[in-house]
């Protein structure tokens, strides 16, 4: 993660390296390798880079972190996932799924 960040950092302002949909392709590369840690790490870049939209990221760490059996974790990524986007699809039942377990 420093050396995407150190390269974005050389890179000119309107070079398009790194893109939104990059990322979130390389996080679930990671996640289908069974490498959550690191899955979680880039799409906590993704957030960081495109804070405008960060619901359906936010969804994805907490889907991650479920399956990791970090449950406060998750509900913790779940609920900001919410406040980001209201509207945003299966949050409510994943909300409901680890309050009632």
């Amino acid at each position: 993660m420093d050396k995407y960040k150190e390269l974005k950092a050389e890179l000119e302002k309107d070079a398009n390296w790194g893109a939104e949909y990059d990322l979130w392709y390389v996080a679930s590369l990671l996640h289908e390798e069974k490498k959550p840690e690191a899955a979680i790490n880039v799409l906590q870049i993704v957030i960081d880079e495109y804070a405008e939209k960060p619901g359906p990221y936010l969804r994805g760490i907490g889907n991650i972190q479920a399956e990791m059996g970090e449950n406060i974790l998750a509900l913790k990524s779940y609920e900001s996932a919410l406040e980001a986007d209201p509207n945003i699809e299966g949050v409510k039942e994943k909300i409901m799924e680890l309050t009632e377990n």
